[in-house]
């Protein structure tokens, strides 16, 4: 059996209604691929775009950009975490979990930083290039605490999208 990859977008308007705006299979993930779909829901009128959340694929940002250039993008915090603990022993990642979660879980940007500099100073030496990665990556980790606090554990992740995709699996496949 082949693999492929659907895509999905889900959007959000003010009054919190959820919509599967477009969708798409595609052979692979990639930036190429989803900035057809990202165009495609441009060119049919979508326009005003508050947030983009997704996970870390390489260049996405850059694509949503070119269409949606004032919106915001959030990188998905718990495929970040998920990522970072594969690459650190098994004997610090209930540690290493502990301190970004003091970055992720604040609820201002000041309280997420001054996290992400405890987790620096502790982490820096033994993972170096794990603390790099965040470091180059903080501005679209963080995206999410310029929102109302009420909707911030919503959209740091991409777990909302990855439940509808997890209930059409279930219902059609």
């Amino acid at each position: 059996m082949e693999k492929e990859v659907v895509f999905f977008v889900l959007g959000i308007d003010e009054q919190g209604y959820r919509e599967i705006l477009d969708f798409e299979v595609n052979p692979g993930e990639g930036a190429e691929s989803w900035g057809e779909l990202i165009k495609r829901l441009y060119e049919r009128g979508i326009n005003e775009v508050l947030l983009f959340v997704a996970d870390g694929i390489p260049g996405l940002e850059q694509k949503i950009k070119e269409y949606f250039p004032k919106a915001d993008f959030q990188c998905c915090v718990l495929h970040k975490v998920r990522n970072t603990l594969n690459k650190v022993r098994v004997k610090d990642r209930k540690k290493l979990a502990k301190d970004l979660k003091k970055i992720y879980q604040s609820s201002t940007e000041e309280e997420a930083l001054k996290g992400f500099e405890r987790f620096k100073e502790r982490w820096v030496v033994k993972y170096p290039k794990v603390v790099k990665s965040w470091e180059q990556e903080l501005y679209k980790l963080l995206t999410f605490l310029k929102y109302p606090e009420s909707i911030q554990r919503v959209i740091y992740t991409t777990n909302l999208i990855e439940r509808a995709i997890k209930e059409i699996r279930k219902r059609y496949f």
